[in-house]
């Protein structure tokens, strides 16, 4: 007579099954997707198998079955770190079930046909503007430079967040917005403490400059009489 299984030995078996055929479907998937593409996972620590395929242009796709999926694999494109903060919040990186009873040369087309030509040009979208970004973050190192010799200082402590500079410059601290016009304020302590603010509008950089020059040449605290 058979013995019993557990429940433990049961969710043991039923894991150990789970893992196996995602790896064998991984597997066949991303042979089929073809040159380039390589498989990252299962991982066994994972209760439920999760794999993920990279691809020769820096794609990846993960595939799970949370929840069992009633047969059915689920696939979804992912953005590398990174690149998510300059996704475009309605843009799609594609998301699609597909039966596990496929093989993984019709798997590999879905892919191809269902879930890569949005994921592509999400992608493609998202490094676009991460590469405006990082020419825009070096132009507001420029101006935060050029603005703290202005203001008397010598760039140092500079921090940048939110594509806005905010510097400690002395006894001055000022913000610009990028690029070369937006809000600038510059503010400063006078007659004991009190904070004197001044803010402008569409400044050029030359205008900014000529502003912390003249706030830099002003005395900080002058004495009372």
């Amino acid at each position: 007579m058979a013995a019993t299984e557990t429940y433990q030995e049961t969710a043991t078996r039923e894991r150990r099954e789970k893992h196996q055929a995602a790896d064998a479907a991984a597997r066949a998937i991303c042979a089929a997707l073809g040159d380039g593409w390589t498989l990252e996972g299962p991982d066994a620590s994972d209760y439920d198998p999760r794999v993920t395929f990279h691809g020769p242009a820096g794609e990846m796709v993960h595939m799970d079955n949370y929840g069992g999926s009633n047969g059915r694999w689920h696939l979804s494109g992912t953005l590398p770190q990174g690149l998510y903060n300059h996704k475009r919040y309605n843009d799609q990186t594609g998301d699609i079930t597909v039966s596990a009873s496929k093989t993984g040369a019709q798997i590999a087309r879905d892919i191809e046909r269902r879930l890569l030509p949005q994921y592509r040009a999400t992608l493609n979208t998202a490094r676009e503007r991460f590469a405006a970004w990082q020419q825009d973050q070096r132009e507001l190192t420029d101006i935060t430079d050029r603005l703290i010799v202005a203001l008397g200082g010598h760039g140092e402590a500079r921090e940048i967040r939110n594509g806005n500079t905010t510097e400690a410059a002395g006894h001055l601290a000022m913000s610009y917005r990028s690029p070369f016009h937006g809000e600038m304020s510059v503010s400063y302590a006078r007659d004991g403490g009190r904070t004197v603010q001044i803010k402008a509008d569409y400044l050029t950089l030359a205008e900014a400059e000529a502003v912390c020059r003249i706030l830099a040449a002003r005395p900080l605290r002058p004495e009372r009489e």
